[in-house]
């Protein structure tokens, strides 16, 4: 079995942790079931923000993978990171686009006695700024999905930007990292984790309501900055996880059990769908152990040719349009639904649909033509692992 077939599983996880935060943008922002209560103890999906950090795991455990030995061989960042921002840049593009439209839409939509938004100068510059996939710092104003208000963003156009942005770093990262030892890697982790911890009563109280943690943290431009500890944290245990893995070192009882794929994708939403973070206890877990776990589990699932095979597929495919376009046009749905009178499940409903229905269409018909063509121009042959 090739090695691309070998992670199926991890596509499939990788769909469930790009759903499981869809979800979560939109029953907080359109204050659904308690999420109009910071307090309530009855809010779906509250711990889905573990799934960027399981993103960021899946990077560094599939990257090392594809990648390491040829590194090793030549360990030159150009080409690397050449081939990284082919995959990411032209779905990211794809995303401030239909940033920009719902924000042109906010524009209009919204209703008379709003406040006031940006002027078209803000706008433009937002634009520009998004495309370079360079943070803004001026302070221009972006999205509040489920909102005709304005607010600002480390990328204002589609505020989920800011986990590509630093997708690239950790592909930077990852040259200097296959000739460390594992030791080192070990003490990066701790280390990073700790700065999380000890940033978490500052960024919960300054920068957010006080019921937040630390994992809500790196999206703003107060607390980017906390954005790096947490790519840091779950890229590099993925990394390690990997090197672990490959030496036979991951011998001992959870890792080593067998579980089927659909009990795995069920265990990981659930553990996403959490109604409490347990006063953070939950993400501590998740992140030194629980996620690690789920990632090793993923990646000894073996599939025979069948419909699990052909689903885990289709959720890895759809994962990262996905998780492009789901903001935005989870704002452009909830603009008209609410220029119409509909309700809020209807928005719901209507944005999840037309998510999906977007990410698949500009996927096939624009970014992935698009990508065939520039890598044609670059190189030879694609990597043998596609990854998110």
């Amino acid at each position: 079995m090739d090695q691309k077939d070998h992670f199926i599983a991890l596509d499939g996880m990788r769909g469930i942790a790009a759903i499981a935060v869809m979800v979560f943008h939109y029953m907080s922002d359109f204050s659904m079931l308690g999420w109009s209560r910071p307090d309530s103890l009855a809010t779906p999906f509250k711990c889905a923000p573990l799934a960027v950090d399981f993103f960021f795991m899946l990077s560094g455990f599939v990257l090392s993978a594809a990648y390491t030995p040829g590194l090793l061989r030549d360990a030159k960042w150009g080409g690397f990171f050449r081939k990284r921002l082919l995959r990411l840049y032209p779905m990211y593009a794809i995303g401030m686009a239909f940033g920009m439209i719902a924000l042109i839409l906010s524009l209009h939509l919204r209703p008379v006695d709003a406040g006031p938004v940006s002027g078209w100068g803000d706008v433009a510059a937002s634009l520009a700024l998004s495309l370079a996939m360079v943070p803004d710092y001026i302070g221009h104003y972006g999205l509040i999905l489920g909102s005709t208000s304005l607010e600002g963003a480390a990328f204002p156009l589609n505020p989920p930007g800011w986990t590509l942005f630093y997708e690239l770093i950790a592909s930077l990262m990852l040259v200097a990292l296959v000739r460390k030892s594992d030791r080192v890697l070990v003490g990066m982790v701790a280390g990073s984790l700790f700065v999380m911890l000890a940033a978490t009563p500052f960024t919960a109280i300054v920068f957010h309501q006080r019921g937040h943690t630390f994992f809500f943290s790196g999206g703003a431009r107060p607390d980017l900055w906390l954005g790096l500890s947490r790519v840091v944290t779950g890229f590099v245990t993925g990394v390690l996880l990997w090197r672990l893995r490959s030496a036979n070192k991951l011998q001992f009882a959870p890792f080593t059990w067998r579980i089927r794929p659909v009990t795995a994708y069920t265990m990981l939403m659930a553990s996403f769908a959490l109604p409490s973070t347990l006063k953070g206890a939950w993400p501590l877990a998740f992140l030194t152990f629980v996620g690690p776990v789920f990632l090793v589990w993923g990646a000894n699932i073996r599939f025979r040719p069948g419909l699990g095979r052909d689903i885990s597929a289709a959720l890895g495919w759809i994962s990262f349009p996905l998780y492009c376009v789901h903001y935005p046009v989870g704002q452009i749905a909830w603009l008209i639904c609410n220029r119409l009178g509909l309700s809020v499940w209807i928005a719901f409903a209507s944005a999840i649909v037309l998510s999906l229905a977007l990410g698949a269409i500009t996927a096939r018909f624009i970014e992935e033509p698009v990508r065939r063509r520039l890598a044609g121009r670059l190189y030879h042959r694609e990597p043998a692992v596609t990854v998110h």
